[in-house]
């Protein structure tokens, strides 16, 4: 995909004026996704301005999707930034991964933290969110690396050994 998705909701923990903001800075004709379907709607309204005011290139996504059709969207998405700073949009998160998608997370959430110790090649919104970590994609051996990553460490049977060792 060729946009840049930021954030996964209209939630204000989503930080989304401190994207729309870095990313106006770097560059003002970026190609935008904005999903806003869930959440906070005065919230969702404000970020749609800021969104109109920075960039040309926008769409927002305000009407929910069957997963197919959702899927299909966030094929598109060469880039995400999804800067909360607790873990939230592990299914976005997921799914864009596994599609190749070039992930930026904060460092300091939990998600980041678990995902860059397994390995996972994932990317800090503090460190790596400029021009040079927006003009490239990750490699074939990148993604086949990740999608390897989340089937060992996220399957169906290491999932339910977790739960019974928390359980139990």
């Amino acid at each position: 995909g060729s946009k840049i998705m930021i954030g996964h909701s209209a939630s204000p923990d989503g930080n989304h004026y401190e994207i729309l903001r870095m990313l106006s800075n770097i560059n003002p004709e970026y190609s935008i996704f904005l999903p806003l379907v869930y959440g906070d709607k005065e919230y969702s309204n404000l970020i749609k301005i800021e969104a109109q005011k920075r960039f040309k290139k926008l769409e927002i996504l305000e009407d929910k999707l069957d997963s197919n059709s959702y899927y299909q969207k966030l094929s598109e998405v060469g880039w995400a930034i999804i800067n909360v700073k607790v873990q939230q949009g592990l299914g976005n998160i997921m799914g864009l991964i596994w599609m190749g998608a070039k992930v930026f997370l904060d460092e300091n959430a939990s998600t980041y933290k678990d995902f860059h110790s397994w390995g996972i090649k994932i990317f800090s919104i503090q460190k790596e969110l400029n021009k040079e970590g927006l003009s490239n994609k990750l490699t074939v051996d990148e993604v086949e690396n990740n999608r390897r990553i989340i089937q060992e460490k996220l399957n169906e049977k290491t999932v339910s050994e977790y739960w019974i060792q928390i359980l139990y």
